[in-house]
């Protein structure tokens, strides 16, 4: 419980918190339905929404891992997480305002998957942040993050299955997701410490990107993301 409280009273830790919910409530509401607006409502049949979904797969990843050694190599935490968020909510704007299938396949492909660069600097912001509090609840802390990301699940799934029954079109998910993601870059504005004025220490890691890289290719390091990655 004390680790519940610490996360929504600390600002920088509430804003992971907050983050990781509207984050998994777009998630929860794309991803189940990716394959049907694919296939169904916008006409790519099976082999383009393998094609779509190995696009977005290896974007998600490449993006996911640029970002990660950029935000590692200047300390910008907060501008990287602002640009994957303005990817993700100018997707769902675009799928708003101007539907259409090589606009879905932009966004599933690309903008989608930007997006999702979020996951990894949330859980950096909540992991030094979490570093000023006792180390006792440090694990709490991270628990409790990951477990906000799964929250949605649990309950914007069977709303969606609710609102779907009652005969409402599967594209709804677009608008619904531009205002989760248009309070996400709220939070990310209004909540996120501002690169260089933490309260903890975050140091630029000094590793050019090849040497970057090169320590992700160690043994443990490889292991620990293609376990992340399953």
């Amino acid at each position: 419980m004390l680790s519940i409280r610490l996360v929504f009273r600390d600002p920088a830790l509430r804003a992971a918190g907050l983050i990781m919910i509207l984050q998994g409530a777009i998630v929860c509401s794309f991803g189940p339905y990716f394959s049907t607006l694919a296939v169904n409502t916008f006409g790519f049949g099976d082999r383009g929404y393998a094609v779509l979904l190995a696009l977005s797969s290896v974007i998600a990843v490449t993006s996911s891992v640029v970002a990660g050694i950029r935000a590692d190599q200047t300390a910008n935490r907060r501008q990287v997480t602002l640009a994957a968020v303005v990817a993700l909510g100018l997707g769902m704007l675009l799928m708003t305002v101007v539907p259409g299938p090589w606009v879905f396949a932009l966004v599933a492909a690309a903008l989608f998957p930007l997006g999702s660069v979020t996951f990894g600097q949330v859980f950096a912001l909540a992991r030094l942040a979490a570093t000023r509090h006792p180390l006792t609840e440090r694990d709490g802390i991270m628990a409790v993050v990951r477990a906000l990301f799964a929250l949605p699940f649990v309950v914007v799934l069977p709303l969606w299955a609710v609102a779907f029954r009652q005969s409402v079109d599967v594209t709804m998910i677009f608008p619904v997701s531009l205002v989760m993601s248009a309070g996400m870059l709220l939070v990310v504005l209004r909540l996120w410490p501002r690169d260089g004025a933490t309260a903890w220490e975050d140091r630029p890691s000094g590793l050019s990107f090849r040497a970057a890289l090169a320590e992700m290719g160690h043994p443990p390091v490889a292991l620990r993301v293609l376990a992340l990655g399953r």
